[in-house]
């Protein structure tokens, strides 16, 4: 079969597939530095590094999808359907499910243990002696004492009153401190899921506020008011959408313990529900979520690995697409759709479609694509990544010798970053500017600077990567690696410079290099030259 093909090997983009990849130890060092869902806060402060991670964040995943489309269609193009299953197989599925059992539990382990030491670094620095629980409902719930909440209700406790020192009711403390049985039990006792606090706040505010979308939904269930208004005169929605500095602040304040990306899960998915109400007038269907369905959609599973879970189901798609197309000798789209200029205008609105959906349909401020660290996805995400995965694909049977996609990188990178990324993040801040135009014109940004800035990247490496290297030959073997295993080591990297008297910039400098160089010491002398070395190295 005659099938028009790119004929010499790019180099370029394996080299850009791995800077996808390694860009995520930049991307998750700068997190402790900036007010932001991350354990670990670093004492030093940069918002520099919050721009570069909106910027990195605006492109990198779209990059890193698109690439491994493309040499997804070289390995069937070249070897067919059968043999590619079996390389993605081996290279991709296997190292996953070992880094399943390893990694992530890992990740989350650490993860656990440095935010259990915040924690007690709050207690340490503001000692306020817990009374009996016995003698005070705020401490039985605070410390999830069931025994003495029960005596406190056989007394008939008033469940609305509040505590002198927060100004918390009971049932907002406990929302605080993620006692979703507590909960339940003070709402069946007669606790006003609508009851105030000091600062006018309601439990849905806060709720809204820390993440604790279970919590919410039990409220919203027993007549939560949704438009309820705290003293400053926000609803439940703007909770969600406060800045972290304030729950950092609130956190250290009582004391209690947060895991920020849950956190952000969880106020995402509860800026979802009320921003539906907001439009259409009516309370979404919030049933009651057997366990096992709720740990598949909103369990953290993956951590950082969530990228290779979704590559190997966009495979599969993938070899049923190929499966038709070999039977039909059908060869993708016409060339032009991919590599003339004619692209963007159907590229960037089929993007502003599964776009729409992240992060809560825009009730949550954010640059970049949503990602997921559950099993199921929603739907959109998937959607999003799969159409830069295709996009790849369909580029590799193209025949792009002349370099057209991206020869227009001088002007289209500057676009992208001067023009586009600045008016696009004013824009996501201003929630006043253009009124009913505002969300629409926000998603032709944000796609349009997707797809500007990875066809810029693609035309910079054609340029400067075209040729065999053996530095990009090895970073491409070891990117796999570096990004499966650096989220656990960084983390204690982090918490280890974390009080150094040191500037960001250099800290962050000396996160980057020391992981990176421990994890190829690691890989150079314990793991290259093993079978696992063999599954990670040369990911095509």
């Amino acid at each position: 079969m005659d099938i028009q093909t790119s004929s010499s090997p790019r180099h370029d983009l394996e080299a850009l597939r791995a800077i996808a990849m390694l860009l995520m130890i930049a991307f998750y060092s700068c997190l402790a530095f900036f007010n932001g869902p991350w354990p670990i806060q670093d004492v030093q402060k940069n918002e520099g590094f919050g721009v570069f991670v909106l910027v990195v964040h605006g492109f990198q995943m779209p990059l890193f999808f698109l690439t491994s489309g493309f040499f997804t269609a070289l390995l069937w193009r070249t070897r067919g359907v059968k043999r590619m299953l079996e390389h993605r197989f081996r290279r991709l599925f296997m190292p996953l499910m070992f880094a399943l059992i390893t990694i992530a539990p890992l990740t989350f382990w650490i993860n656990e243990g440095l935010i259990e030491a915040a924690l007690q670094r709050a207690r340490d620095a503001a000692p306020s002696p817990l009374e009996d629980s016995r003698q005070n409902i705020w401490v039985a719930v605070q410390t999830g004492n069931r025994e003495a909440l029960k005596v406190h209700l056989t007394n008939g406790v008033d469940l609305n009153t509040q505590d002198s020192q927060s100004g918390l009711t009971p049932l907002s403390w406990t929302i605080f401190v993620g006692e979703v049985e507590i909960a339940e039990e003070l709402i069946k006792a007669g606790a006003d899921v609508n009851g105030r606090n000091r600062d006018g706040g309601t439990p849905l505010h806060e709720a809204a506020f820390m993440g604790r979308d279970r919590i919410a939904r039990m409220l919203l269930r027993s007549g939560a008011d949704i438009e309820a208004r705290d003293d400053d005169g926000r609803t439940p929605l703007n909770r969600a959408q406060a800045d972290w500095t304030g729950i950092y602040e609130r956190v250290r304040e009582l004391q209690v313990k947060l895991d920020p990306v849950k956190a952000y899960y969880g106020r995402t998915r509860i800026a979802t529900i009320l921003l539906h109400y907001e439009s259409t007038g009516k309370l979404p269907n919030v049933k009651q979520q057997n366990h096992l369905w709720r740990t598949l959609t909103t369990g953290a599973v993956f951590a950082h690995l969530w990228i290779f879970w979704l590559l190997c189901w966009l495979v599969l798609a993938f070899a049923l697409y190929a499966a038709i197309a070999d039977r039909r000798s059908w060869r993708g789209p016409p060339a032009k759709m991919i590599l003339s200029p004619l692209r963007y205008l159907w590229l960037i609105p089929l993007t502003m479609v599964p776009q729409w959906f992240m992060s809560a349909k825009g009730a949550i401020p954010n640059f970049g694509p949503d990602n997921f660290i559950s099993f199921i996805p929603m739907p959109y995400i998937p959607i999003y990544y799969g159409i830069f995965f295709f996009v790849g694909a369909f580029y590799y049977d193209c025949d792009d010798s002349e370099a057209k996609v991206g020869r227009q990188w001088i002007i289209t990178m500057p676009l992208s970053l001067l023009v586009i990324f600045p008016v696009t993040l004013t824009l996501g801040l201003s929630a006043d500017l253009l009124g009913q135009y505002r969300q629409p014109v926000l998603l032709l940004l944000k796609g349009t600077y997707a797809w500007l800035m990875v066809f810029s990247l693609m035309g910079i490496a054609r340029e400067l990567i075209s040729r065999e290297s053996r530095v990009w030959r090895y970073l491409s073997d070891v990117a796999y690696w570096l990004y499966l295993a650096h989220l656990p080591l960084l983390l204690l990297v982090q918490d280890m410079m974390r009080t150094w008297d040191l500037p960001a910039v250099v800290k962050f400098v000396l996160m980057c290099f020391s992981v990176t160089g421990i994890l190829l010491l690691i890989h150079q002398f314990f793991l290259r030259y093993t079978f696992l070395g063999t599954l990670l190295n040369r990911n095509q």
